[in-house]
């Protein structure tokens, strides 16, 4: 909060002499999959610049070699799509009041992060073409799961942080791991430096979280059917539990998992009701089963 009430004032960087150049603040998510890290990214973006799509987001597992330094910088004169130039930069002049949001830093080549340790110490980054992208109206965020395995296989899966854990210990071991990669693995302590404090750690979800996931997934499932195909689509109060119940019996995989079982035991027998029943207009789901591996449907 203190971070982005900073970045509305103006005042990211006051204490330095180039506060007006370095971008308006910076925030690194980390902690388990699935919890809502870069949906909270989103949400920021919404919040700062009034439209969700002024979110500039970097797939950091697209640039785990070191040539791919080249997509976002550009490759050099006399080589295929110099023309073009880089990715970020031309994503920075395309929308300057913006988040850029870099998932998974964890995964990118360490060459990259010098590109990171330029934009969040001079506000400013050249492609191979020359031009100039300026982030100082941007804010950066990075996501992470940095901290979540350990280096001991044999006790909690590798787990260094478990769900059991309370939070104040699940914050004090992935913020020490945090400060370790980039120290020690990576050894950018630098970066480190230029992130300071604005490690933002998440829990994992817990059993209100996971219904609130659950039944916000759930409607959108429901309201997109609605607009593509014209059919309504409601539940008796078992098969609801019942579909609750396959859908959030495990919550180790987060938010994500629990979409990914919708679609499992919703979405694809629906979609079959749908391709060989187009003329129906209204579904009452009255029973959720799974009957040798597959989910079924029973439908009036």
């Amino acid at each position: 909060r203190q971070i982005l009430t900073r970045s509305i004032t103006g005042l990211s960087g006051a204490q330095t002499r180039r506060r007006h150049a370095r971008p308006r603040g910076v925030l690194f998510f980390a902690g388990p999959t699935g919890v809502g890290k870069t949906e909270l990214a989103k949400s920021v973006t919404e919040l700062l610049f009034g439209d969700e799509a002024a979110c500039h987001r970097f797939d950091m597992s697209e640039f785990m070699d070191e040539s791919s330094i080249l997509r976002l910088l550009g490759a050099p004169p006399g080589q295929p799509g110099h023309e073009r130039g880089g990715e970020l930069i031309n994503a920075i002049h395309a929308k300057p009041f913006s988040v850029v949001l870099f998932d998974e830093i964890e995964k990118a080549h360490p060459r990259i992060l010098d590109v990171f340790l330029q934009i969040l110490d001079e506000g400013r980054l050249t492609d191979a073409r020359g031009a100039v992208a300026h982030f100082s109206e941007t804010l950066i965020i990075f996501t992470s799961n940095i901290g979540m395995f350990g280096g001991d296989h044999t006790q909690n899966m590798g787990m260094n942080v478990m769900p059991s854990d309370p939070y104040d210990q699940i914050e004090r071991k992935i913020t020490a791991a945090v400060h370790d990669h980039f120290r020690f693995k990576v050894q950018r302590p630098e970066l480190m430096n230029r992130i300071g404090q604005n490690v933002v750690v998440f829990d994992f979800i817990n059993h209100r979280s996971v219904h609130m996931i659950f039944e916000a997934i759930l409607a959108r499932v429901t309201e997109t059917i609605a607009e593509e195909h014209g059919i309504e689509v409601n539940f008796s109060d078992a098969a609801l539990a019942d579909l609750k119940d396959l859908c959030t019996h495990d919550v180790f995989d987060g938010g994500r998992g629990i979409g990914n079982r919708i679609e499992t035991h919703f979405i694809n027998p629906v979609s079959h009701e749908i391709f060989y029943h187009p003329e129906c207009t209204k579904m009452h789901v009255l029973q959720v089963a799974e009957v040798d591996g597959r989910t079924r449907l029973k439908i009036e």
